[in-house]
């Protein structure tokens, strides 16, 4: 008889540590219900402030596990800030012009112009990758996180039974532009190809994939700044080049007035700090690698070196 006490109260043991040793893995932890992506869409196009649209956009993340402990989301990994979900919010309440939101084809071809290595695959070949999932994510498992940032990404409230079809000339607003940035990093980005998780191999790798997400940030929110004052003067910007001159020459000759142009060169300036914040926390990441020796315990995702603040409000 006390043997079998023993045995049932060791049991009882085991199951209570359990219980109260397995992390809250959804909605961004806190255990609060997770959001459904009905439920998200119709916060981001209800929200008419920036407290408002702050929420919405962290009801984003929470759904899709961008930046948050989220069980079967591929993006957990990256980084979003408090600050940069303050600057989202701010471009998603401003930027309400679609003509001015970037397509999906100017965000890559810029991404491309900035990242230190070429990504896996050409632009057509994204665009049926893209598609191919989100008939999925549409159609078949559109509450999954992975299948959530695509349904938010290409859709808004109310929420259509399938896909739209996707288009290299397909328009972003900000939020979107960010899921998008998210997506074509984790799928298509070199950083991916690496393995060996608990190499020196992988430390780096994990370095260069928060690095190449936040290449993408700043890219994409100088995308979302730029579009906005090009759309006025019936100029779309391909893509955003490497150089100022370079910028300069593609809006001389427009009806942009003087004030604009200084304005979009304050937006570049400001992207190229971003880059330069990007690449500083790479360099550091690289650093603290080689200083642990590799070992992958060393980074724990999503606190060790924080994303910068991407080019400002």
């Amino acid at each position: 008889m006390r043997r079998f006490r023993a045995r049932w109260l060791a049991r009882i043991m085991v199951v209570t540590f359990a219980a109260l040793s397995l992390p809250n893995l959804s909605c961004g932890g806190g255990g609060a219900a997770v959001p459904s992506v009905d439920d998200v869409l119709q916060r981001l196009a209800a929200a008419q402030n920036q407290s408002a649209m702050e929420s919405a956009v962290h009801t984003v993340l929470d759904k899709t596990g961008l930046g948050r402990s989220v069980a079967g989301s591929s993006y957990s990994e990256l980084t979003v800030s408090d600050q940069e979900v303050r600057d989202w919010a701010s471009l998603e309440l401003s930027t309400t012009n679609p003509d001015g939101w970037p397509t999906i084809q100017s965000l890559h071809d810029s991404l491309v112009n900035f990242l230190p290595e070429p990504l896996v695959a050409d632009l057509p070949t994204i665009l049926v990758e893209l598609q191919r999932q989100a008939n999925g994510a549409f159609a078949l498992t559109p509450e999954e996180p992975d299948s959530a940032l695509l349904v938010i990404m290409l859709s808004s409230a109310p929420r259509p039974s399938t896909a739209p079809v996707v288009t290299g000339q397909t328009r972003l607003s900000p939020v979107r532009a960010l899921l998008f940035s998210a997506w074509i990093v984790r799928q298509f980005a070199t950083s991916t190809r690496a393995d060996s998780r608990f190499s020196l191999t992988w430390c780096l790798r994990w370095c260069q994939i928060k690095y190449d997400f936040n290449v993408a940030k700043c890219i994409a929110i100088a995308a979302v700044k730029i579009g906005a004052i090009t759309i006025g003067a019936g100029l779309t910007i391909a893509s955003i080049p490497t150089t100022w001159p370079a910028l300069a020459a593609i809006l001389a000759g427009t009806t942009l007035s003087a004030a604009a142009i200084l304005e979009i060169k304050a937006i570049f300036d400001a992207m190229l700090d971003c880059l330069k914040k990007a690449k500083d926390s790479y360099d550091a990441c690289v650093a603290k690698c080689h200083q642990q020796g590799g070992v992958q315990t060393a980074f724990p995702v999503n606190t060790s070196v924080p994303a910068p603040a991407c080019c400002g409000g």
